[in-house]
């Protein structure tokens, strides 16, 4: 206790015993007095009511639970009324360093590839999300290097690559597999097939998706907090999947892209792993910008349908 009497709380993380994980995941008729769990974080991250928050942790308001893996996060100081100076800065570490050497086709598909670095940080104010799409005309443009880039500094580690289903039963069993998981990224690397699914039409457009367990009648229900992100060359996308679809096209410049040997960062992968509190902080100080200035919102920005809150908001911190 201290001097006034408070009592003092230590907490320590403990792994709980398989018997009792078992028994639990057994009996479902028993109510266990446990919170509600939606999202799991590696990062800080702001809640829904734009607060940042960088306390590991579970935050009870928010239902999200922050894994803290690397310590250098524990020291971020990200100012609550950003200068431009200090904006400016995050914006030359993201363009002029981490995003600098690939070859975007346009500022708007640059500017796209900025949104999946900032929104696994803020994408507790989304009900839903568009998925995201890296493409090229070739191999070896780096778009597997991008999507690993572009979310290590959230994940605190390179995301895992699924592979895509042969079928819509295929894709129905995948996305509630990885939807258990409370995954942060989903990232479905090197498309062949056309991507033309019901069940992606579902999980793109609703938060909450459904679906039977394997194996049984059980039948779950699931929050929808992912970033979705696929990568291929000259992707065919279904017309209904297409107007959900934020593009990221890079058009290499030479005929053999995976020959390219001047970059800012030979190794950029280890390059953000180094600087990975650095690219955190400089996500987290362009938005929390965004939010000293009023959180201004335009009225000519282009929105993209079922996503207008989504296309306000990114518009609005770019």
């Amino acid at each position: 206790m201290d001097d006034e009497g408070d009592v003092k709380r230590e907490y320590r993380t403990r792994t709980a015993p398989n018997f009792l994980i078992t028994q639990m995941l057994n009996n479902p008729l028993f109510d266990y007095p446990l919170p509600e769990l939606v999202r799991i974080v590696y990062a800080p991250y702001f809640t829904e009511f734009y607060h940042l928050h960088q306390q590991p942790g579970y935050n009870k308001a928010a239902k999200t639970f922050y894994h803290l893996t690397d310590e250098r996060l524990k020291s971020l100081n990200v100012a609550p009324q950003p200068t431009a100076d200090q904006a400016a800065a995050a914006k030359d570490l993201i363009f002029k360093h981490l995003l600098v050497d690939f070859p975007f086709s346009s500022d708007a598909e640059r500017a796209h590839a900025v949104c999946v670095l900032l929104q696994p940080f803020i994408r507790s104010w989304f009900d839903v999300t568009p998925f995201y799409l890296i493409e090229s005309a070739r191999a070896g443009t780096g778009k597997g290097l991008l999507g690993d880039v572009l979310t290590y500094p959230f994940l605190g580690e390179m995301p895992t690559r699924s592979p895509e289903p042969k079928n819509s039963e295929g894709w129905t069993k995948l996305i509630t597999t990885l939807l258990l998981t409370i995954p942060a990224v989903v990232f479905f690397d090197n498309i062949k097939r056309p991507v033309n699914d019901g069940s992606l039409e579902s999980i793109l457009t609703n938060p909450v998706w459904g679906d039977r367990m394997l194996g049984s009648n059980t039948h779950v229900r699931m929050i929808n907090q992912a970033t979705w992100l696929f990568a291929g060359n000259n992707v065919q996308i279904g017309e209904e999947i297409g107007r959900r679809t934020v593009r990221i096209r890079m058009v290499a410049k030479t005929a053999n892209p995976n020959q390219r040997r001047e970059f800012v960062h030979p190794e950029l992968r280890d390059w953000a792993q180094s600087q990975r509190a650095e690219i955190v902080s400089a996500a987290l100080t362009l938005v929390q910008h965004w939010i000293a200035k009023g959180k201004p919102l335009y009225e000519d920005c282009p929105t993209l349908g079922s996503y207008e809150k989504w296309s306000r908001i990114m518009h609005g911190i770019l």
